[in-house]
């Protein structure tokens, strides 16, 4: 470490609304697959629909809640006078595909991927270059491409931080 870790940013494998459109499109397979074997002119039953849903969801890894499965990785934002660098932690396997599970995966340091100087610049102007930081590690050809970083904590936080006061600047 290089400083007090001030936060940590979560990487998911994808973002929650590509997360909730996997679950509707198995949800909806299995509704249909239901509906056909239902004969001709019969009603189906709406409770057996969703039950097939719900069967559909678990057979293929959807019976968890979303904001925390599936993590791919984390950084660790440290502040240090005038500089905040983060570390990432990583999966290990190469592949991660929608039936990854993080619960059995093993995570390596992947080094420092932030370092960020200032001198001068407001509290708001700070915050907005970790954030802009953290967002390019998502960008292609970088630790996290195609991954989405949780920074709804970040976000919460940030506008009541005196970044000034805390990279003691002044």
């Amino acid at each position: 470490m290089f400083g007090d870790t001030f936060i940590e940013v979560a990487f998911y494998r994808v973002s929650p609304e590509e997360w909730a459109a996997e679950i509707e499109k198995v949800e909806q397979e299995w509704r249909e697959a239901y509906l056909r074997q239902v004969p001709a002119g019969m009603e189906p039953d709406p409770a057996s629909l969703e039950r097939q849903a719900a069967f559909g969801r678990q057979a293929r890894g959807y019976d968890v809640i979303y904001p925390y499965n599936q993590v791919v990785g984390w950084v660790h934002l440290e502040c240090s006078p005038h500089v905040v660098k983060a570390e990432a932690f990583r999966v290990a396997q190469a592949r991660v595909t929608r039936r990854f599970q993080s619960s059995r995966a093993t995570f390596e340091w992947a080094g420092k991927v932030i370092e960020r100087w200032f001198r001068h610049e407001a509290s708001r102007e700070i915050a907005g270059a970790i954030r802009a930081d953290i967002l390019g590690l998502t960008k292609k050809g970088r630790l996290f491409a195609r991954r989405h970083a949780d920074l709804e904590a970040f976000d919460v936080i940030a506008p009541y931080v005196d970044w000034r006061g805390l990279l003691d600047l002044g």
